[in-house]
Formats: C-alpha cells, structure tokens, sequence
C-alpha cells in the first residue's frame, strides 16, 4: 500500500471510527484490493499533480486542478453555512474549502466505496480531515443524504455538483438531487401557505 492511502485510512479511522468500521476498511490496510475502479487511469497534469481518467471522462483538468478548484469555489454563496459536495473527484476541491471555510460545514457525498478509496489513494486529506465541521456520506442511501441536508436546512446548503464527479453513479446522484429538489418545493409551499393563512388563524 502507498504512502498516502496509509495515512489517509489512518487518519479516516481516528476522526470517523464507526463509519471505517461499517465500511469494513481494515482489509484495505492490507492491499490495494478495489482502489482502482475498472475503467480509470492516472493521469499527471501540467503541474505535476495526479488526475484520473474514468472511462475517458478526466475528474480533474489536465493543466491545473488546483486553479480550476479555486474558480470553482469562489463562486460559492458565502452566505450559506453548508457546502455539500456531489462526489469530489480525488478532493482538489475538498482541501480547499476546508482551507478557505474553516466554520462552514463540509458534507461529502460519495455512494461507491471504491472512489472513495481512489481518492484517498492519490492526494493527501490530512486537511480536509481535519476540519472540525466536517461529514462523511460514504455508501449512504438517498434518503439518509437528504436527511442531513434537511437537519443542516436545505436552503443554508451551497450545492457543488460536477457533472465529471457524478458520471459513474448518475443513477444515483440524479435521485439525491431529485429529492433534494422535491424537499425544498414542499418547504417552500408550506412557508407559501403559512403565509397565506396566518392572518386567518
């Protein structure tokens, strides 16, 4: 096993031990089993930096991730007190905002164990598991991923949803985002009838 990943599942289990335990991580301590999902190549960008291309679709650009993750997060709501990731690549991203939003919480959305583990394979989370607002959804259902984002409040939520980082489960991104969607209409229309009525009660 690699340096990175060694540490990576290191530090995973200490900040989250009964998710590294649900996800049954301890045969990954032990060989590289899984890391490499079938159809995904490493790719090194232009600044030397590790991307990967998952059948034929590249998570990161070629020329700079760091710089296209830095356009990605300014133009995030600063206002919103929840950045949810759908899927994250290899965490470019990630390590950023736990940089740059050291009190907003971070939720990370990944349903296929195996990508999760490619990215804890090539880039260093040292950062991102460090922040101290942070949630990991690994293998959860959608219905428990709204769930949070309901507890968090739908509308305090800044959504980052790449088209890239979603293509190898879009079945079940398009179904979180669905009821995302679906929850928020219902907010909405319940405030609406609130509003509404509240003169008559």
């Amino acid at each position: 096993m690699n340096c990175i990943l060694s540490k990576n599942l290191e530090l995973f289990q200490l900040r989250f031990p009964q998710l590294f335990d649900a996800l049954n991580l301890e045969k990954y301590c032990e060989n590289d089993e899984g890391i490499m999902p079938a159809g995904c190549t490493l790719v090194t960008t232009k600044i030397n930096s590790p991307s990967v291309k998952d059948n034929g679709i590249l998570l990161h650009s070629l020329y700079d991730p760091i710089k296209e993750s830095e356009k990605l997060l300014n133009s995030v709501d600063t206002e919103k007190d929840a950045l949810v990731f759908y899927g994250f690549g290899l965490g470019y991203s990630l390590d950023l905002a736990a940089k740059k939003f050291p009190k907003k919480i971070i939720v990370l959305i990944e349903p296929d164990i195996n990508y999760f583990l490619l990215a804890l394979n090539f880039y260093d989370w040292s950062k991102i598991f460090a922040h101290q607002n942070l949630i990991c959804l690994i293998n959860a259902s959608s219905k428990d991923v709204v769930s949070v984002e309901e507890k968090i409040g739908i509308d305090n939520c800044h959504f980052i949803s790449l088209q890239n980082h979603k293509a190898h489960n879009l079945p079940y991104f398009s179904a979180v985002e669905e009821l995302t969607k679906r929850n928020r209409e219902k907010k909405q229309i319940n405030e609406n009838t609130l509003e509404k009525f509240s003169k008559l009660w």
